[in-house]
């Protein structure tokens, strides 16, 4: 989507915390997702996040915040407290009304939320559609993450979806 802000937001001003532990991803991980180098004309919402900073209300809208191109681009940044389960949201600089929020992510941002994501058997098992461990796979997809220099294996993927490496 995207996310305008209806006033004036100063500098390293935060919001949060946002209780991750009890959601089923970070929504800065579902966010990285998206990332493409030219912004979408997708729908926008505006609204006052100052408004909206108590944690429950912070979910509707920081879901709603989409990647940066660049780091020059950026005026949002994730804070990420691995030990509580809780993240932060901070401004980078002075955004001014009217201006949308977007957020650049770094590998060291992201690296503490995938493996606690994989790490969390009840999130992965319930993704890949499995009730039994699934432990050698979870590993599997977190070495592919960190190692994204590895060839792309065709015949793996096949095999993969046909069942036949599950």
């Amino acid at each position: 989507m995207g996310m305008i802000t209806t006033n004036v937001l100063e500098e390293s001003l935060s919001f949060g915390p946002l209780p991750t532990g009890l959601m089923i991803a970070e929504p800065a991980y579902l966010i990285a997702q998206t990332t493409t180098d030219r912004l979408s004309e997708l729908p926008t919402i505006y609204a006052d996040p100052k408004r909206l900073s108590d944690p429950i209300r912070l979910i509707e809208w920081v879901c709603n915040l989409r990647c940066a191109r660049c780091p020059s681009e950026q005026n949002m940044e994730l804070i990420y407290c691995h030990q509580l389960s809780q993240s932060f949201y901070r401004t980078t600089r002075r955004i001014e009304a009217g201006e949308e929020l977007l957020i650049w992510f770094r590998r060291q941002d992201l690296q503490p939320l995938v493996t606690e994501y994989l790490n969390n058997l009840y999130i992965s098992e319930a993704w890949i559609g499995h009730t039994v461990k699934a432990t050698d796979l979870l590993q599997k997809d977190y070495e592919q993450f960190v190692n994204p220099h590895k060839s792309f294996n065709t015949e793996y993927c096949k095999l993969y979806y046909d069942g036949k490496k599950y």
